[in-house]
C-alpha cells in the first residue's frame, strides 16, 4: 500500500513522471512524423471526450501498447510540432489543455495550432478562469 505523506508522496509522483517521460520518448520514435488530416477540424487534448468529424489529438497513453493499429485518437506529445501539414484544418478546438503545459510549451502549441489552421479558420480555446 502506498503512503501519501512526506517524502513518499514525492517519490510516487517522481516515479510516475519518469515513467511517462520514458514512454513518451519511446512512442515519439515510433510515431509518424507527418500525418494526413482526415477531417476538416482538429481537437487538441481530447482526453476521453472524442468528437465525431474531428481529428482528435491527445498525449500518449501510459502503456506500451503503441503497436496496436486501432486507436480512437491520434497520440502525440503536444510539446513538439504537430504532425500535420501547414494549413490543413478549417477549425481547431482545445478545452482544458493549455493549463497542463509550461508557459513556453503552451505558447509553442498555440503557434503550432495557428500553423495547421487555414487562413480565416477559427480556434476555440477554453481554460479555467482565475
Amino acid at each position: 500500500m502506498l503512503s501519501f505523506d512526506g517524502r513518499n508522496h514525492f517519490k510516487v509522483h517522481l516515479k510516475r513522471s519518469v515513467q511517462f517521460a520514458l514512454i513518451a520518448k519511446i512512442k515519439k520514435i515510433f510515431s509518424p512524423k507527418l500525418r494526413k488530416s482526415k477531417n476538416k477540424y482538429i481537437q487538441i487534448g481530447c482526453g476521453p471526450h472524442l468528437f465525431k468529424d474531428f481529428d482528435n489529438v491527445d498525449f500518449y497513453t501510459s502503456s506500451f501498447s503503441f503497436w496496436k493499429k486501432k486507436r480512437d485518437f491520434i497520440p502525440h506529445d503536444l510539446r513538439f510540432p504537430l504532425p500535420f501539414q501547414t494549413e490543413s484544418y478549417e477549425g481547431a478546438f482545445s478545452e482544458h489543455t493549455l493549463e497542463h503545459l509550461y508557459f513556453d510549451d503552451a505558447k509553442f502549441l498555440i503557434e503550432e495550432i495557428y500553423r495547421v489552421l487555414k487562413k480565416d479558420a477559427i480556434f476555440r480555446c477554453t481554460v479555467p478562469g482565475l
